[in-house]
């Protein structure tokens, strides 16, 4: 049986893992509001199994962790399965293909993924690519010329700083929190970081 309690403990460590305010966890997982995060996380409610499905999808967690059918929060066919999907949506809408500049092909290689980065750091980077990379693009796509304040212009001074070599003409809207997942997205990727940046096994969160 689903065990709500369970779940209102795992999806609120699973947000505060990742550093999302609610609001923030609403704005990248597109599917529900700030309210139904709440509901879940005080045990008043539970998502729907389409919601539960995606949500597993969007951070390579397993459906039974969710549930409280197991401690594990990660299996491969998790982690496959969100793999597949974030980068059919890499294809989807960076059809130029500069995302194979910016993920190495030692992650892009289903063999080689699975050689040199383990399940939390593929996981990391699943989630980095929803909320960092593909807002990037969708942000890019969707540009409009206008004026900017000071503010916006250092973060897009810093997200130069970040992309400069795949997008040096590229004008960045993204928000600050965006740039920072860029960021860590790219580390992880190089293997300049080997283990998870947001740990969702970590005792602290616990």
């Amino acid at each position: 049986m689903f065990n709500r309690i369970i779940f209102s403990k795992r999806i609120k460590q699973l947000r505060k893992c990742y550093k999302f305010t609610i609001i923030d966890f609403s704005t990248c997982f597109k599917i529900v509001s700030k309210t139904s995060i709440g509901a879940w996380e005080k045990a008043t409610a539970i998502p729907s199994a389409d919601v539960l499905a995606d949500l597993s999808t969007f951070f390579g967690i397993s459906m039974d962790w969710f549930a409280g059918f197991s401690n594990i929060p990660y299996t491969n066919e998790s982690i496959e399965n969100a793999e597949n999907f974030v980068l059919k949506k890499l294809i989807e809408i960076d059809r130029d293909t500069t995302y194979k500049s910016f993920y190495p092909n030692e992650y892009l290689n289903a063999e080689t993924r699975k050689e040199l980065y383990s399940l939390p750091v593929r996981a990391n980077i699943v989630v980095l690519s929803h909320c960092g990379y593909i807002p990037f693009k969708e942000d890019e796509l969707n540009y409009k010329p206008k004026a900017i304040s000071k503010f916006e212009n250092a973060v897009k001074y810093k997200a130069n700083l970040i992309i400069n070599h795949l997008y040096p003409t590229v004008q960045v809207t993204s928000n600050h929190k965006n740039i920072l997942y860029i960021g860590d997205l790219d580390q992880l990727l190089k293997r300049e970081i080997t283990t998870p940046i947001y740990d969702i096994e970590s005792s602290d969160l616990k």
